[in-house]
């Protein structure tokens, strides 16, 4: 299951930055981030071929989007939407306290259990949606971890690791084009008691599951042409596991 870590201080230059891994079916179809949708120019995302949606997005106005999957099963009934629509579809407003209200009032019964991140360089917001019940709660400042269980859950095997790694490494510092104790916590394979998938970095070749793609993004408290929203991005299928330095945004 996908993982997402959040780090957010009030007083820095750099007040969110998060750092994500997809996993996914080793053979489902992606393109990597970009302007993929037309008519939304101010979006850049990746996109599901299968769906058409989305897992990971930021825009133009400094808004950054992650959904993951939550516990409990998947149902292909017919009227069931993509969760993957509701990345882009926040990613049309401006602010993070705008698309977390919108989408939260408009979420209707017709998803699969999801956890969706939204988040700017002022706030942040963890919207669960669990068995047709939603909920929605400001993420503190500081760090916070989101799996397939709740934000910050002690009960998570995967948290109970990674949440403790995660506040001892080094926070990014995007000046200086340091980022390497991150880079590192995603390509983790530390399991809890050796249970399956609460390692970061999953490669599952005999169930075709794993981890597909790595993000680091962080959000500048102001922009010029010295600060811009990145996004650092490294490919399963890049046997090099580099991390490639986004920036497409140019303000």
């Amino acid at each position: 299951m996908c993982t997402l870590f959040i780090y957010r201080n009030k007083l820095s230059d750099w007040p969110l930055l998060i750092a994500t891994n997809r996993d996914e079916q080793l053979n489902r179809k992606f393109y990597a981030p970009s302007f993929h949708w037309k008519g939304f120019p101010n979006i850049f995302a990746g996109k599901d071929l299968l769906k058409g949606g989305s897992w990971l997005g930021i825009n133009k106005n400094g808004l950054c989007v992650a959904i993951l999957n939550r516990e409990g099963l998947i149902t292909k009934n017919p009227g069931i939407v993509s969760r993957g629509n509701l990345v882009i579809e926040a990613l049309k407003y401006s602010t993070a306290k705008e698309a977390s209200y919108v989408i939260f009032k408009k979420l209707e019964n017709f998803y699969n259990n999801f956890n969706l991140f939204i988040g700017d360089n002022t706030s942040a917001y963890w919207i669960k949606y669990h068995n047709k019940k939603k909920l929605i709660k400001p993420i503190p400042y500081g760090h916070s971890m989101i799996d397939k269980h709740d934000l910050n859950d002690s009960s998570s095997n995967k948290q109970k690791i990674y949440s403790k790694i995660f506040k001892s490494l080094e926070i990014p510092n995007p000046e200086k084009n340091n980022f390497k104790d991150w880079k590192n916590m995603l390509k983790m394979k530390i399991r809890y008691k050796n249970f399956k998938n609460t390692e970061v970095y999953i490669e599952d070749l005999k169930k075709n599951y794993g981890t597909v793609c790595s993000s680091i993004i962080g959000m500048p408290k102001t922009y010029n042409k010295n600060k811009k929203a990145f996004w650092l991005y490294s490919d399963r299928l890049d046997k090099s596991k580099r991390f490639l330095f986004l920036s497409p945004f140019q303000r």
